[in-house]
């Protein structure tokens, strides 16, 4: 159930851990409401269209389909702005987020290494 103001995120990413550890923080303010959670890019994409979320945190290396061609075809099917969290490497990481980006995430964050990190985050 939608409530009025609460912003809606749907979760992608191929780790339960990950997505439980964001879950949690999302879950902490009470302004966003996670409605629903998938574990690779093609069932993020089928629950954005069905679920029409506002907003979606997606990591970029998941199975079935990955993080840029899950971006790409949700800008052309329901375009929902995609913050990337990404795992990659530093010196992956300006070439990977150009790369979201230029499909269509509106913004590309680091996954935290330590706990301190993802409290931070």
């Amino acid at each position: 159930m939608r409530r009025e103001g609460q912003i809606r995120v749907v979760i992608v990413d191929d780790s339960p851990t990950v997505r439980s550890l964001v879950r949690r923080l999302l879950q902490r303010d009470p302004a966003c409401q996670v409605v629903g959670e998938a574990g690779d890019g093609a069932r993020g994409v089928e629950l954005v269209t069905t679920l029409h979320s506002d907003v979606i945190v997606m990591d970029l290396d998941m199975p079935v389909l990955d993080g840029h061609a899950a971006i790409q075809q949700i800008a052309q099917r329901h375009p929902t702005p995609v913050l990337v969290l990404t795992a990659h490497p530093p010196a992956d990481q300006a070439a990977s987020a150009f790369e979201a980006t230029r499909c269509g995430a509106v913004e590309v964050l680091a996954k935290p290494s330590e706990p301190e990190g993802w409290r931070q985050l």
